[in-house]
């Protein structure tokens, strides 16, 4: 599949994931590498260019947590060096939105935040919502950032979208 001026093969539930606009939330589990992150993280872009004005949020337990995982994944490898929404050079954990082109008079932003700020993502209103990491986050949290998806006029779709990476039993 391209997304912009990239192409990338995703598979299985990854895939599925990608394609899925209907679900309001949903969860990919997965061994580490298997693509997860990056299904997600196209889906995003792919969202953001679709739907001018589109608010998504991508969130971690802290936002420092962001800078050296997910982000590498969104800058390095589905932006690629040199993309408009990462130049002018600046260092990553600087930065707190990612703001695409304008189309038909909009602008979507991609904003990047953490729990450990509560104050910049409750109460606000999201059309997309990424948490890398499922196991990050409680419960209440996830349930405190579900009521502040879908309430922007927008869209008539909006998910919350998260991964994990299965957790060892011992037995």
């Amino acid at each position: 599949m391209a997304v912009g001026e990239r192409s990338f093969k995703l598979c299985g539930g990854n895939l599925r994931a990608f394609e899925d606009t209907h679900s309001r939330e949903y969860l990919i589990s997965g061994a580490a590498g298997t693509g997860k992150t990056l299904a997600n993280l196209l889906k995003i872009l792919k969202f953001g260019q679709d739907w001018p004005g589109a608010r998504m949020l991508i969130l971690r337990k802290t936002r420092h947590s962001l800078t050296e995982t997910a982000l590498v994944t969104w800058e390095r490898d589905v932006l690629g060096s040199g993309h408009p929404m990462i130049t002018p050079v600046r260092e990553r954990m600087n930065r707190h939105e990612y703001k695409f082109p304008v189309k038909n008079g909009q602008r979507s932003v991609l904003v990047t935040a953490g729990l450990d700020k509560p104050d910049k993502v409750l109460s606000s209103e999201w059309d997309l919502i990424y948490v890398p990491e499922a196991t990050d986050l409680e419960l209440t949290d996830w349930e405190t950032l579900g009521a502040g998806c879908a309430r922007w006029p927008a869209l008539t779709i909006s998910s919350s979208a998260t991964a994990t990476r299965p957790r060892r039993t011992t037995g």
